[in-house]
């Protein structure tokens, strides 16, 4: 027997004993010919787009400090969680940095990026547990119109656009009453970096 004589053989033994799909019982068994997958969702469900970040944070911090500093847009729902309670969020301060920059009356054929200054706190159990403070940096004429025209929030941008930022852990760390992080959430046309300082019973909030 000829080698292509062979290999067509052990072919028709292989499709015989492995068929393409299997059927229910019952069912006719038929041979469904997919395309191969050549990429899977690289978030995964995650909120975060597929640059999300993943780090390993020293031992000084505790397996839920831990949580709390890698949180890549869910802080909120895992506090909730945590404490069983509702987390709401009070806007302190929300403002554009430069002004004058935008303008109706503006010339310039590239603007400047609006940079918003945005302070808000975090509250769980009738107490803050953290206060996050923001600079915005957008670059986009199309968000900067939602923001001013439309009057869509900063807190908002995301959602409003409905995508999903890249998160990037900048430092993490303690300060005099608990721990702290610095991040930015990103997508095309708009920056944000975030500092949070968290209060040292934040895992205690009665």
């Amino acid at each position: 027997m000829s080698s292509a004589t062979v290999e067509e053989e052990n072919s028709r033994r292989d499709d015989h004993r492995c068929p393409s799909t299997t059927a229910m019982d019952g069912e006719k068994k038929t041979e469904s010919r997919m395309p191969a997958r050549t990429s899977i969702a690289p978030h995964l469900g995650d909120i975060m787009s597929s640059r999300s970040t993943t780090v390993l944070l020293s031992d000084e911090f505790t397996s839920l400090e831990r949580i709390v500093l890698t949180a890549n847009g869910n802080l909120q729902r895992i506090v909730s969680a945590y404490h069983n309670k509702p987390v709401t969020v009070e806007i302190l301060y929300n403002r554009l940095r430069n002004p004058d920059l935008h303008s109706s009356a503006r010339t310039s054929e590239e603007p400047e990026p609006a940079i918003y200054d945005r302070q808000v706190e975090l509250w769980c159990c009738n107490q803050v547990f953290c206060v996050a403070t923001s600079e915005v940096v957008v670059n986009s004429e199309a968000i900067l119109d939602l923001v001013n025209e439309k009057k869509v929030g900063i807190g908002q941008l995301f959602r409003y656009l409905n995508v999903l930022p890249s998160f990037e852990l900048l430092s993490v760390g303690r300060h005099a009453d608990g721990i702290e992080r610095t991040y930015t959430l990103s997508t095309a046309g708009v920056v944000c970096k975030i500092h949070e300082r968290f209060s040292n019973n934040l895992f205690n909030l009665r």
